[in-house]
């Protein structure tokens, strides 16, 4: 080994105490920089100690993606203890490693567990192990993941839930536990192992798997929404980098009205551009073999090869062909970005 494992728990517990001083009232931008330098620190260490563990979990984490988000920075230090951990625990024979001291250990509780209980909305939770976690059954089920969240669960996987007006069966979902919020993920796309090229009934019915990607159904999403919203997107390229947003007021329609979109930029927060999405606003559901887009002589839906609420046609689609590099692929705004996951989740506000 390059580095002996003494020599790493001393590391590790270097950056551990050194991060103490980011408990102390500081400026956004010293807090920071004290997180981009343990996690370069925490980096090294695993380089050369387990390389194919940071490869297999995280490979996007090199030096070119150090973040430049202060929430994104927290999720990442946490996320790189936790495989450091890992490392050092399968290179011993002393048995599970006790972490170190978390980064937050010192701080207010309510900000410890937003950190070290939970993800950013910068960050990517889909990476994590899935893990399903049982309802007690005394209670009802729940609505959503946002009641979830309010009885206390934190632990992300698929929950069965049932919104008001949603018929008469519960129906699974991917929970995600972040920002102080039960999200239920409405579509998510991760690997291209699932068919995004589905006709109206497949969409209105919802296709995919729930542990990988799926589409949850129009009219799961129009029951889950009819109580305002929140939506949250998550994008991430092929070169790794990621970027997300935020609607305050987002719902769909019924089928009546063609499942409409209904989003406001009002309080937006992000890196994505909004206008991407407000410039569909207003639109109907359109899929190739249901054509209610915007275009008076064109079917956005069958020559982009994906389903969408497009207008005249598109400045986003995120049901696109996976891989594909043009605008029939995952698109946000422009054809420059290559997008490779791609994470819609709601919350009611």
């Amino acid at each position: 080994m390059m580095i002996a494992l003494s020599n790493a728990f001393l590391l590790l517990f270097l950056v551990s105490v050194s991060s103490q001083h980011l408990a102390e009232p500081a400026s956004h931008g010293r807090d920071l920089v004290l997180y981009r330098k343990n996690i370069y620190a925490v980096r090294r260490i695993l380089q050369n100690e387990c390389p194919d563990l940071i490869q297999q979990k995280h490979g996007v984490y090199d030096d070119s993606e150090l973040p430049f988000h202060l929430k994104y920075a927290r999720f990442v230090y946490t996320d790189m203890l936790e495989i450091l951990t890992e490392c050092l625990t399968n290179q011993t024979n002393f048995g599970p490693v006790t972490e170190p001291i978390p980064l937050v250990a010192t701080q207010s509780l309510a900000r410890d567990q937003a950190i070290t209980e939970s993800l950013t909305t910068d960050g990517d939770v889909n990476t994590r192990p899935i893990t399903t976690q049982p309802v007690s059954s005394d209670l009802p089920v729940p609505q959503d993941c946002q009641e979830l969240y309010n009885r206390g669960v934190r632990c992300q996987g698929v929950y069965l839930i049932k919104p008001l007006h949603a018929g008469d069966e519960p129906f699974s979902v991917w929970c995600d536990f972040i920002d102080d919020h039960g999200w239920t993920v409405i579509q998510k796309r991760v690997n291209g192992l699932v068919n995004f090229n589905k006709n109206w009934t497949d969409y209105q019915a919802g296709f995919g798997d729930i542990e990988g990607e799926y589409w949850l159904g129009l009219d799961k999403i129009h029951a889950l929404t009819r109580l305002n919203n929140q939506l949250h997107i998550f994008l991430k390229a092929a070169n790794g980098t990621s970027k997300f947003g935020i609607w305050s007021s987002f719902y769909v329609n019924d089928i009546a009205d063609g499942y409409r979109l209904m989003i406001s930029n009002a309080g937006y927060e992000g890196s994505l551009d909004s206008s991407s999405l407000s410039y569909n606003n207003g639109m109907k559901f359109s899929t190739p073999d249901r054509d209610n887009d915007g275009h008076s002589s064109y079917n956005c839906a069958a020559g982009y090869t994906g389903a969408w609420w497009f207008k005249n046609c598109l400045q986003s689609q995120l049901n696109g062909v996976y891989g594909a590099t043009g605008w029939g692929g995952i698109v946000w705004k422009t054809t420059a970005n290559h997008f490779t996951e791609s994470v819609m989740r709601v919350t009611r506000s």
